[in-house]
């Protein structure tokens, strides 16, 4: 029996990456990647050429994911060309349904990850993104469909409340949601001004793109009302 169930996950995970699967890095900061989440997770459409080419915050770099099914591993392609068309410059693989050493897919241009402390990401592979209540999340639609929907989502970076980003000494930025988890906000703070100033602003986003770009932006959180 025990083996009849193995073989019905195996196809039904098979089916799953021929079709459209997500594959999802979700952050933490223990080993076993237990407890509260904690930093940047990541979920990508497998098989796809993921480029962050263009005007939409992040620098510029290009991925791959796939599915060993033989190994049992993600593979993570990065590559110079926006078509992932020329030979890896970076590949890491990971075990599927384990706890591996986070790696950063994307950055945000002019700031730094705060944390010094080593990260960890639980991988998982499913039919949509997975995320956790209470964070801020960036979606990322090709324009191939009109709008911002699962039909067309390529990736989504997101994050905890509880994590920083700096921009030198002086200035920081956070993400956080706010009234209830409905609505994703930014809090920039500048220290080089006397006193000190924060500021914090609504970034919600139902669906906008920019010209110069082939991506069309969501930024949402995950509310207390949405089911896991």
């Amino acid at each position: 029996m025990k083996i009849l169930i193995l073989i019905i996950l195996t196809i039904s995970l098979f089916n799953l990456i021929k079709s459209q699967g997500y594959v999802t890095f979700q952050p933490f900061s223990s080993l076993k990647c237990s407890g509260d989440q904690i930093g940047i997770g990541y979920s990508f459409l497998l098989n796809e050429c993921i480029s962050s080419n263009g005007d939409i915050g992040l620098e510029n770099t290009n991925w791959k994911f796939t599915y060993d099914q033989s190994n049992n591993l993600i593979v993570s392609q990065q590559f110079q060309t926006n078509d992932c068309s020329d030979v890896p410059i970076n590949i890491f693989k990971n075990g599927l349904n384990e706890c591996s050493f986070s790696n950063p897919f994307f950055t945000m241009d002019n700031y730094t990850y705060a944390q010094n402390e080593t990260t960890f990401s639980l991988i998982s592979i499913s039919n949509e993104p997975i995320y956790t209540k209470g964070q801020v999340i960036f979606e990322y639609h090709s324009k191939t469909n009109t709008g911002c929907s699962s039909l067309n989502l390529l990736f989504s970076i997101f994050f905890t409340s509880n994590i920083t980003f700096k921009q030198g000494q002086a200035v920081t930025k956070n993400y956080y949601c706010a009234f209830l988890n409905l609505t994703p906000n930014e809090q920039y703070c500048n220290y080089n001004n006397w006193p000190e100033s924060c500021t914090s602003y609504s970034i919600a986003n139902s669906c906008t793109s920019k010209e110069n770009n082939n991506l069309n932006l969501k930024v949402y959180c995950k509310t207390i009302f949405d089911q896991e």
